[in-house]
C-alpha cells in the first residue's frame, strides 16, 4: 500500500466505501463489522484479517464491535492515527426511520450513533494533541 491518507470504516458492511473510493488516494487502515456475511466479504475481497490473528503484509485489520474500540487498541494494532484522516461509518438507521420503531437515540441501534461520535471525538482529541487537523467524518 502507498502512503496516501487513510480511513477507518465502522459498520463496514461489504465495504461500499472502499469500492467507491478505489480511484482516490485513500486507503483503509481498519474495518469494523459484526455480521457474518459482510465479514466473509471483507476477508475475501478486501484483504481484511481479524485482529486476533497474525496479519500478513498488505492486509487490513478487521475489528468486531466498533463500540469497543479505544485509542490504545488502534495504537497496538499499528494504526497510524496521524496519517488516518477520515472516519466513515453508516450506523443503522432503523431506530430513526418512520418504518422502524422510532426509538431514536434510546433504541439499541440508535444508540450506536453516540458510540460513533465517541470514537470520532477520541480520534480527534488524539490528533489535536499532536497539532494535526481535525478528523473528517463521513456518516
Amino acid at each position: 500500500m502507498d502512503n496516501s491518507a487513510g480511513f477507518i470504516s465502522v459498520c463496514s458492511g461489504i465495504e461500499a466505501v472502499s469500492e467507491a473510493w478505489r480511484d482516490l488516494s485513500l486507503r483503509p487502515v481498519l474495518y469494523s463489522e459484526i455480521e457474518a456475511f459482510p465479514i466473509a466479504v471483507l476477508t475475501q475481497r478486501h484483504a481484511a484479517v481479524c485482529v486476533h490473528r497474525s496479519s500478513p503484509a498488505g492486509s487490513v485489520p478487521l475489528w468486531g464491535d466498533f463500540t469497543t474500540i479505544r485509542i490504545r487498541h488502534l495504537l497496538r494494532l499499528g494504526v497510524d492515527l496521524e496519517a488516518m484522516d477520515i472516519l466513515v461509518g453508516g450506523t443503522p438507521c432503523t431506530d430513526f426511520s418512520m418504518a422502524g420503531l422510532r426509538q431514536g437515540i434510546a433504541g439499541a441501534r440508535g444508540g450506536l450513533t453516540l458510540h460513533f461520535v465517541r470514537l470520532a471525538n477520541a480520534i480527534d482529541n488524539f490528533r489535536r494533541h499532536r497539532g494535526l487537523s481535525p478528523l473528517i467524518i463521513c456518516w
